[in-house]
């Protein structure tokens, strides 16, 4: 595993945010959601664990899927079970279960929890099975008994990258993330035939638009040279106990709007349209087991990426067409929609920012520093944090 990518402050400032974070509570123990993708039915589950791993260290700036007590190998396999039980899957169903974190993270997926989750795939009838996991934890024993429990099922892994961009990942998104690992995981699956798919954020903090604009199309065409089979770009939402959160309740940050996802898959064209999938560009209503509790206010979003209200429903409709059919058409018909909100964008994405990627870290950084940890703290770190911060290069590099 490759190291050097941990952002310290950033964890710290995480972790501060988090510290009064209520866990999930029992009872909350699954959530599913159906849709459809390429014009089949997509179902997703997630089962309640102990939580992401990375989480607990202070990572990601803009994730929060919730964080629990410990729960029993018992009691997960109980969860995915009533959960899968729950949606009705057949032969053309994509399934992708999904934990808090990582389902090969033998910290949050015990391997015994492991080996009864794929057992109950290979039983199912789903027409393609997908997992989410951080790359650092896909090992080659992993996906060999992966690939061995489902055998000739269709399926396929899905790893978390954000940017390709190792100085984005570090200081902007504190994904913890070394590139090399993301290539080894690619590697690992491609030797025992099977899928991958690459999580890909667009409009994390500290971005300007026009930065996030083209991160997201050069971290697509990189992750795709590399090999993966497909990526799936999700514009960013800002969700309780996260970094976005303290900065958009301060006027730091916005959430992308819905043009500039748009004008991401207008510049990748129609070339690699097929091989680029979008989620999480509208709120979902999930689907729990039966019990309404306060935390799932915990974990909903409280500011999301959008347009105007005379344009909205129509530019949603249109990605949900995008989303069934993958027609490059239907993204030429949105970038030639016109309406207010999307003039205002568009002055917006094209008007250059005054000061740096890194000077405008290095001043949000001092802001959180001295109001999230304190003066003192800030008194004593910021100066070697700043000097860092400045230094190091932002352009995309392979590690």
């Amino acid at each position: 595993m490759s190291t050097g990518v941990r952002n310290t402050f950033l964890s710290a400032a995480c972790s501060r945010i988090r510290k009064l974070r209520p866990f999930i509570p029992s009872g909350f123990d699954f959530a599913t959601r159906v849709e459809n993708v390429d014009n089949l039915p997509f179902m997703s589950l997630w089962f309640r664990t102990r939580g992401c791993s990375y989480d607990r260290q202070g990572a990601c700036t803009f994730c929060n899927y919730g964080s629990s007590l410990p729960v029993t190998d018992e009691d997960m396999i109980s969860f995915f079970k009533k959960g899968i039980s729950s949606l009705n899957i057949n032969e053309n169903t994509i399934f992708i279960a999904t934990p808090s974190g990582s389902m090969f993270d033998d910290k949050e997926v015990p391997p015994k929890v492991l080996d009864a989750i794929l057992q109950l795939v290979h039983e199912s009838n789903c027409r393609l099975f997908l997992c989410e996991t951080r790359a650092e934890t896909v090992t080659e024993e992993k996906v060999r008994k992966f690939a061995e429990v489902l055998e000739n099922k269709n399926a396929s892994v899905e790893i978390g990258l954000e940017s390709a961009n190792p100085w984005i990942l570090k200081y902007c998104y504190n994904k913890m993330l070394a590139i090399a690992d993301y290539c080894n995981a690619l590697d690992i699956l491609h030797k025992y035939d099977l899928g991958s798919s690459t999580t890909i954020i667009h409009g994390g903090p500290f971005l300007s638009s026009m930065e996030a604009v083209e991160d997201t199309v050069e971290t697509v065409k990189w992750a795709l040279n590399q090999g993966s089979e497909r990526c799936c770009v999700f514009p960013a939402h800002i969700k309780k106990w996260t970094l976005l959160e303290w900065l958009w309740n301060r006027n730091l940050y916005s959430p992308p709007s819905l043009w500039s996802l748009v004008e991401v898959l207008r510049r990748l064209g129609p070339d690699l349209s097929p091989r680029v999938y979008i989620a999480w560009y509208k709120v979902y209503d999930e689907q729990s087991d039966g019990v309404t509790l306060d935390h799932e206010k915990d974990l909903e979003y409280l500011c999301s990426p959008t347009t105007c209200k005379n344009c909205l429903s129509r530019v949603i409709a249109m990605l949900d067409l995008y989303r069934d059919h993958h027609s490059f058409a239907t993204i030429e018909e949105l970038s030639s929609l016109e309406c207010e909100c999307k003039k205002s964008w568009r002055n917006k994405l094209q008007t250059p920012e005054v000061k740096s990627l890194q000077e405008r870290v290095a001043m949000l950084y001092e802001t959180i520093g001295s109001e999230l940890l304190g003066q003192e703290w800030w008194d004593q770190n910021g100066d070697h944090i700043l000097q860092e911060v400045k230094l190091l290069k932002t352009s995309i590099q392979s590690e």
